[in-house]
């Protein structure tokens, strides 16, 4: 997993590139808690359960927002 700091648009862009390199199908853009990114970013966290109310496929990549509200 990577960490892509910067702008939202060069991140997407990146993210865009490696879909295209890998074949993934799609980006999934997930809201997730301070603390949680915090851990995710600094390798603690590696795996979270979640309701497949997407569509997930193998392949498709997980961007996620720190998301301070809610």
């Amino acid at each position: 997993m990577h960490y892509l700091p910067g702008n939202r648009r060069a991140e997407r862009q990146t993210l865009q590139r490696r879909c295209c390199m890998t074949g993934a199908v799609r980006i999934h853009q997930l809201k997730i808690a301070p603390k949680y990114f915090n851990a995710v970013v600094a390798g603690q966290k590696t795996a979270e359960l979640r309701k497949d109310d997407r569509g997930y496929k193998v392949g498709d990549v997980l961007s996620l927002c720190e998301w301070k509200h809610g």
